[in-house]
């Protein structure tokens, strides 16, 4: 009986790492197939979050209303059942047609292709602690819920750092499919175990004592905390995750850092309890708020160094998460209730999720989630004043930090309300949807008469001036020293003709106000409300001379629908690759693959122009390996910013081995010379390495000159 302790926890860190291993590897598989956007992880770990609800109440009525010889047999045979979903890799049937709606899409991809594994390992950590507390009655089982968030975190950081350089995405899931057949062996034994252990009549509680646990030990309004707790931590994890994305990137290590943060939480406050409620928390909470004023009330995002942003955000979602934690462990019932203390935390998780997946894109123009997550965790701070009392037993120490709460409740309210003013008071249209945060400002600059602005989260997207006379001409990356408007003329005038020009990303449609009256152009655009906000805010399109096109959906996936149609591409004369997620990159559209797509549907003279201009990153490494490995030459031209000129800061990199292009004069002396690349290994859709890229670290002045 000694040795079924260690079974049971082999048998819950092996699931629980299982468990966080398949996040990071099917989320991967699917990312590109929805645009690469940060709402694909969320809606992926909306439905994570769901299983494990599912999971959780299973392994709880499992528990209370069957015996152990039938919990056991209908375990098995689920168990047994899911082996026909190995190995888990989505088919290519399961590839979107149809862009709306992508989270429901994303909901039923997984149920199809990982969903009964999933809510099996899901529901192992509960039964398995619920079978141990009732073989073990003198031994809490809360510790070996400490050990299952400790193999969730090692499976997730294992992913970046092993699996993922080491492993092509097919032998990943081959991988992860031959462990869990191991751990449904491994389950079988710890099933035998406990059939053979006990007697199934001491196993069940007498029905006057189990009716009698919730009324003596646990009072009704702890229910209610125990989801408030939980969803607190929840919307925090999930638009924090958001905020990190629309900033940066959406890639897999920056999605694992809040949630490993999330998870060790969890281990810290179920392992260290007395650690975890005592008060040097409740100050780094403090300090963290402060911080993320300090960050939000900053002018210039980009300024920002990418580590210290990421820093403020990781450090306020494992602040929020221990004072939330802290409290549900402070708050926990007998092992008499374990299974319905699980499934009322796991189901305040999956309500913190739909809220912000479902819910705050209908009812905030903004991340506003974020925000509204802060400010209800920091409610939670009252908990610990009013019932931490063997850590403020002194009154004079509680009413001095009671002011303290309120002093920074009025601080932090003021600093959130600041922060959302800040974005949205010159906004004359705001709109959100699953591809993130559209907003148009209007502004006098007092040079050109009345301007609109485009943006995508804080980041500018190009502007356009109002004037009949100005509004045709285009600005921001798009003027004449651009690379994109010297690849245009210049292609113009060697062809002596009209260009066939494909644009993945339509934004303010700028590019339109390039073209010529000859001119054939080709908007790919994933983003509906884009297409909306370019016709009814923007003249662009309107004004433009040339014909012009726009097809909805993810521009890989459409571009490689065109070829089944008409395998020898397009044609295009130029290929201009400009799509934003924010500030971040869309990585799907810079791998091997994506490129071998991109040739195919261009002339052999032809030229691919890709928009590089970044805050964080400097994608030019990566794009050069894509044209040493297309046998093209790669030339960049930078712009200095002019806004005299109406000239944004901006890198182009063209690609092309058009000799007339090349030495044309203008073009020569355009070139930016002297740029020493690091040799990076191409980058694949089974390999990428945003880190490899980032820009060199610069960090604001706190103190002005």
């Amino acid at each position: 009986m000694k040795a079924l302790l260690p079974l049971y926890s082999l048998n819950i860190f092996i699931g629980s790492a299982l468990l966080f291993l398949i996040e990071p590897l099917i989320a991967r598989y699917i990312l590109p197939w929805f645009g690469s956007v940060p709402s694909v992880w969320n809606s992926c770990l909306f439905f994570f979050q769901l299983c494990l609800l599912a999971g959780y109440a299973y392994a709880h009525f499992l528990n209370r209303y069957f015996s152990p010889k039938k919990q056991i047999s209908i375990h098995l045979c689920l168990l047994t059942v899911s082996l026909l979903f190995m190995p888990v890799i989505p088919g290519l049937e399961w590839k979107p047609t149809d862009p709306s709606a992508p989270e429901k899409q994303i909901v039923f991809l997984l149920a199809a292709t990982i969903g009964l594994p999933f809510f099996l390992l899901s529901a192992t950590s509960p039964l398995l602690q619920a079978w141990a507390s009732r073989i073990y009655q003198e031994r809490s089982p809360y510790r070996l819920y400490a050990l299952s968030n400790l193999g969730s975190l090692l499976g997730l950081f294992s992913y970046p750092f092993i699996f993922e350089p080491q492993l092509t995405l097919r032998l990943q899931a081959i991988s992860w499919s031959v462990v869990y057949c191991a751990f449904i062996i491994l389950s079988l034994f710890c099933a035998l175990g406990f059939s053979k252990s006990v007697k199934e009549s001491l196993l069940i509680l007498p029905k006057k004592q189990e009716e009698a646990l919730p009324v003596t030990s646990c009072p009704r309004r702890h229910y209610f905390l125990w989801l408030w707790l939980s969803a607190c931590s929840s919307v925090v994890l999930l638009a924090t995750t958001n905020q990190i994305f629309q900033e940066i990137s959406v890639v897999s290590l920056f999605w694992l850092l809040p949630l490993a943060l999330y998870l060790i939480s969890f281990i810290i406050c179920f392992e260290y309890e007395k650690f975890a409620a005592g008060r040097l928390w409740l100050l780094f909470f403090w300090l963290t708020m402060g911080a993320l004023m300090w960050m939000m009330g900053h002018d210039d995002s980009d300024s920002l160094n990418i580590a210290l942003q990421i820093g403020i955000f990781s450090a306020v979602v494992f602040a929020c998460s221990v004072l939330c934690h802290a409290q549900l462990v402070r708050l926990k019932p007998p092992a008499g209730q374990l299974t319905t203390f699980y499934l009322m935390i796991s189901l305040g998780g999956t309500l913190g999720g739909a809220f912000v997946i479902f819910i705050a894109p209908i009812i905030f123009v903004g991340f506003w989630e974020f925000h509204l997550g802060v400010l209800l965790t920091y409610f939670c701070c009252a908990l610990l004043i009013v019932g931490g009392k063997n850590y403020f037993q002194r009154l004079w120490l509680r009413c001095g930090i009671g002011i303290l709460w309120l002093l920074g409740l009025a601080g932090l309210i003021y600093g959130l309300k600041a922060h959302i003013n800040a974005r949205y008071d010159d906004a004359i249209v705001s709109a959100r949807n699953f591809y993130g945060v559209l907003t148009v400002t209007e502004n006098n600059q007092g040079t050109k008469y009345v301007s609109r602005t485009l943006r995508h989260g804080p980041t500018q997207h190009g502007y356009q001036y109002l004037s009949p006379y100005w509004r045709s001409i285009p600005a921001a990356y798009y003027t004449s020293p651009t690379g994109i408007n010297i690849a245009h003329r210049k292609l113009s005038a060697i062809f002596e003709r009209g260009l066939n020009i494909g644009t993945v990303g339509l934004g303010a449609g700028t590019i339109a106000a390039l073209g010529f009256a000859e001119d054939k152009i080709t908007f790919y655009e994933i983003n509906p409300y884009i297409l909306e906000i370019a016709t009814n805010y923007f003249t662009y399109l309107e004004d433009s001379l040339s014909q012009l096109r726009v097809v909805m959906g993810d521009a890989r996936l459409s571009l490689e629908n065109e070829l089944k149609n008409n395998p020898g591409g397009d044609g295009y004369d130029l290929l201009i690759l400009d799509a934003f997620n924010g500030d971040a990159i869309p990585v799907h559209l810079l791998t091997q693959e994506a490129s071998r797509i991109y040739w195919q549907h261009l002339r052999p003279d032809g030229i691919l122009a890709v928009h590089i201009s970044n805050a964080h990153v400097d994608l030019t490494s990566v794009v050069a390996a894509l044209a040493a490995d297309a046998g093209k030459k790669m030339i960049l031209i930078s712009t200095e910013e002019d806004l005299d000129k109406d000239t944004y800061g901006t890198d182009w990199l063209l690609i092309t081995n058009n000799e007339l292009f090349l030495n044309d004069i203008e073009v020569l002396t355009s070139v930016q010379r002297g740029i020493s690349l690091p040799k990076l290994n191409l980058w694949t859709d089974e390999y990428s390495n945003i880190l490899q890229i980032l820009k060199p670290m610069v960090w604001p002045k706190l103190v002005a000159n």
